[in-house]
């Protein structure tokens, strides 16, 4: 019934392994034309050219269109995975505008806090517990804060190099 043989070797593609993202025209066009390639291969089952039922409840015919179906579907996976660019990902995660302005005092204070909160044996009370809870809450706060507030940070960063007329 199905003439592909590559069919085997994708069924059940996990639905994560497709990600949709900007392409370009070379690349809409190369997936469009791997579609019609492995599409043209696929043939409507004979079986149900002789049903002319609008709801059939046939279980083989179910059976049937659920194949076609799963077909269908991998083929048009395996052709957005093949015809997608993947870039490769830097071990950093994404920059945070703000960070040495606003929050890398901060997390030294906490981290500074912390290390003399262990070396003292993790009390839970006391002026070593106060201190390494405030830095930590004093940081979690200005963390926030500049994440929540990206966009302007970067607009007045980039309107500050302008203003020195830094232009890198």
């Amino acid at each position: 019934m199905f003439k592909l043989s590559f069919i085997s070797q994708i069924s059940d593609l996990p639905r994560s392994a497709v990600t949709w993202c900007e392409r370009d025209k070379a690349q809409i066009n190369n997936y469009r034309d791997l579609c019609n390639i492995y599409l043209k291969g696929v043939d409507f089952p004979q079986e149900l050219a002789s049903c002319c039922h609008r709801s059939c409840a046939l279980p083989e015919h179910k059976l049937i269109l659920d194949k076609l179906y799963q077909t269908i579907v991998n083929i048009l996976s395996e052709a957005a995975v093949s015809t997608q660019v993947i870039k490769p990902r830097k071990c950093r995660q994404n920059k945070l505008y703000g960070w040495n302005r606003q929050v890398r005092e901060a997390r030294l204070e906490a981290r500074l806090r912390f290390k003399s909160w262990l070396f003292n044996n993790r009390p839970s009370s006391g002026a070593v517990y106060e201190q390494m809870c405030l830095s930590r809450k004093v940081f979690k706060s200005r963390l926030k804060l500049a994440q929540n507030n990206q966009e302007q940070i970067k607009m007045d960063l980039i309107a500050e190099q302008r203003d020195n007329k830094n232009f890198v």
